[in-house]
Order: structure tokens, then C-alpha cells, then sequence
């Protein structure tokens, strides 16, 4: 039950923050259409507009860098993995930090979303839950869910079940591009 409560919680806020997301460019972005209509379905203020668009642009910079440290870290096991002599050690050791990154990447993405609920008045929240709700069933603007597409349903280039080797360390299980 607290499981449960715990997923409602995150995904109102994915919902929330992903709003918010879309309501403005990174800075010195060009501004998408649905951007600027989104802010103004939200009702956002200047001063608003101007934090989100901190937010983003910081929060871009975190995530470029830690996910190129998972991509590092997923080519250095796809090289364990086929060497010659497995390091049982080495692998596992790996494949820790792969987690470790992961976890550290989810709680980052968490904070940035508690960062961008919190610009939004409890009025703005609520709107851009039911717009986003709208929107993964498909309504004005949608997608018909947040699952289809290539980019996934956030604007941060999808979830673990896709991206350049659907989710999956390359060497391991799942060749990259260069091993094929």
C-alpha cells in the first residue's frame, strides 16, 4: 500500500514538472508553440516563466553530464564483459557504480521536479496535472500517451525502455552500434 502511494506521489510530480517542462524553452532556446501555449494555459507569471527557465537550463546541464558518466560506465562493462578472462570483481564492481549512477540520476530528476512544483501556485499544479493527463490520453496536443514516440513523453529523451540500446547495456546482452 505505501508502494502504491509512493508511485502516485512520484507520478504527480513527473506530471507536474513535466508541465512545467514544457511551459518554457532552456534559455536562449527558441520557444516551441506548444511552449508558449502552455504557458499560457498555465497562467504563468513573468517571474515564473524566468525560474522555470533557470531550472531547466541547470537541470539540462546535470543530466547531460551524468548521463554521459552511465554511458562511460556502460561501455567500461561492455569491455569487461568481453574480455577475454571475466573479472567476476571488476564486473560486478561496474555494474555498482552503473546503479549507484542511476540512483544518483532519479534522485536528481526528483529534486528538479520538486524544484519546478514549486514555482507553480497549488491552482498551477493542479491545471497542469489534468493538461498532462489530457495529454497522454491523447487529447489537444497529445500524443494519444507518453509512451509513444521516439522522445518519450517528458521532453528528456524518454525512459529506461528506450534511448540509443532500449534500456539495456550495449556488450552485455544487447551489442551497440560498433559491435554489431
Amino acid at each position: 500500500m505505501r508502494q502504491m502511494k509512493a508511485i502516485v506521489v512520484v507520478g504527480g510530480l513527473l506530471g507536474i514538472g513535466a508541465m512545467a517542462a514544457f511551459a518554457a524553452a532552456p534559455e536562449g532556446a527558441p520557444r516551441r508553440e506548444g511552449g508558449r501555449r502552455m504557458e499560457q494555459r498555465l497562467g504563468l507569471s513573468p517571474e515564473q516563466t524566468g525560474q522555470i527557465e533557470r531550472l531547466r537550463s541547470e537541470f539540462a546541464k546535470v543530466r547531460v553530464k551524468r548521463r554521459a558518466d552511465i554511458e562511460v560506465a556502460r561501455i567500461e562493462l561492455g569491455e569487461l564483459m568481453r574480455a577475454p578472462k571475466l573479472d567476476d570483481q571488476a564486473i560486478v564492481a561496474k555494474a555498482k557504480v552503473m546503479g549507484d549512477l542511476q540512483a544518483a540520476q532519479t534522485r536528481e530528476r526528483i529534486e528538479h521536479l520538486l524544484a519546478m512544483a514549486k514555482v507553480l501556485t497549488p491552482e498551477q499544479r493542479e491545471k497542469a496535472h489534468a493538461l498532462m493527463a489530457e495529454r497522454q490520453r491523447g487529447g489537444p496536443g497529445g500524443r494519444g500517451g507518453f509512451l509513444r514516440g521516439e522522445r518519450g513523453g517528458f521532453g528528456d529523451g524518454g525512459g529506461p525502455w528506450q534511448g540509443r540500446h532500449g534500456g539495456r547495456a550495449p556488450g552485455v546482452d544487447n551489442p551497440g552500434p560498433d559491435e554489431q
